[in-house]
């Protein structure tokens, strides 16, 4: 007596149907094919082969059954249970890892921890370990020329030159080719390797890189209110930012940021697309009423005014949460547990490594 086995399991990353309507078919269609072959080349199927007993029988009404003897439903149902739990295991993984956040990463001033800040053995570094955008910072020289650096002066610390500390602003793109910022070490970073030689890049230089991949870049403009002297007017600013992106056609790839919200609120009248990001910080406020006061779309905040309550404020308001600068495994999981949507980090590398063992990658 056979015995009567229905199997349909249905999840959302796998489908498993076990069914006899299928092979009926396959059989129909070979059939078929066959028929049309004879057909054309042979000659005509004697009466007798083309009675009804030689045609195809009624597909089965019952698509998920499959009749099987009864001396042999043991050992076929054993079968069946296993690489049906199996699949049903492997689904929901998929499921799980489909519906689990990602984390993206912004490489700080490329990354900073093991390069130079702000050069192209940084960015380079940065790319090739996978970072999802490049973080910088953006000054202009006497000829106003864009700039990426994040101090407004020749920093001493980290540029040797003919007048260390002299303002960026005060000196043209070729006197500040005579600066070396890949020779000395930062003493913040030990694990930090020089790059002896390395200048100061241009923008222009930076988002040629873009040829590399598809990651994108955070680029702030380093505008300061008290120190008009030290910068172009906001206005100014912006639109040679922006002339420069739409120039490398990097509208879609590259996202505004600024301490210094008449920067955004120009980049929002020249060029709406542009994604913008207010940094900040000071006193706590809610993210929300900063964001709009840039009108920006993002904010990143210094990384321990981060609070659950505050990211799902900014989420209710569509706003993404990006804050700076965490280093260390503790701060990480403290930014992941609050819900946030990307870390700057000067250790991309190192951050990459800690969320792939989280599963958010």
């Amino acid at each position: 007596m056979p015995v009567e086995i229905t199997a349909a399991i249905d999840v959302s990353a796998a489908a498993i149907v076990v069914s006899a309507k299928s092979r009926c078919r396959r059989l129909k269609w070979k059939r078929l094919f066959r028929q049309r072959l004879w057909q054309r080349f042979r000659k005509p199927l004697p009466l007798w082969k083309r009675s009804p007993r030689f045609r195809k029988n009624p597909l089965p009404k019952t698509i998920h059954t499959i009749l099987i003897p009864e001396k042999e439903s043991s050992d076929r149902l054993v079968h069946m249970r296993k690489h049906l739990g199996t699949c049903l295991l492997l689904a929901a993984g998929l499921q799980m890892l489909s519906a689990a956040p990602r984390i993206l990463v912004h490489g700080h001033r490329g990354a900073r921890a093991m390069r130079p800040e702000n050069t192209i053995p940084a960015f380079n570094y940065a790319i090739d370990v996978g970072v999802d955008f490049l973080e910088m910072d953006v000054a202009v020289t006497k000829d106003n020329v864009l700039v990426v650096s994040h101090d407004p002066h020749m920093n001493p610390e980290i540029c040797t030159g003919p007048h260390p500390g002299i303002a960026i602003h005060e000196i043209t793109l070729r006197e500040l080719r005579e600066y070396d910022c890949g020779t000395l070490k930062n003493p913040r970073f030990p694990k930090q390797q020089p790059v002896p030689g390395t200048r100061v890049p241009t923008l222009d230089e930076v988002l040629n890189l873009s040829r590399r991949g598809t990651f994108q870049f955070n680029i702030e403009t380093k505008s300061y209110p008290d120190h008009p002297e030290l910068t172009p007017p906001p206005d100014v600013f912006a639109k040679m930012m922006l002339d420069e992106i739409r120039k490398h056609k990097l509208e879609s790839r590259v996202i505004v940021q600024s301490f210094d919200f008449r920067t955004l609120r120009a980049m929002k009248r020249l060029a709406p697309d542009i994604r913008l990001v207010a940094l900040w910080e000071g006193d706590t406020r809610p993210f929300v009423e900063i964001a709009r006061e840039g009108e920006a779309g993002i904010i990143s905040p210094y990384y321990p005014l981060v609070t659950p309550e505050q990211v799902q404020a900014s989420h209710a308001a569509k706003l993404e949460v990006v804050p700076w600068t965490a280093n260390t495994p503790q701060d990480w999981q403290k930014l992941i547990d609050a819900g946030v949507d990307a870390i700057i980090s000067d250790d991309p590398e190192a951050l990459i490594a800690f969320l792939k063992k989280k599963g958010l990658r």
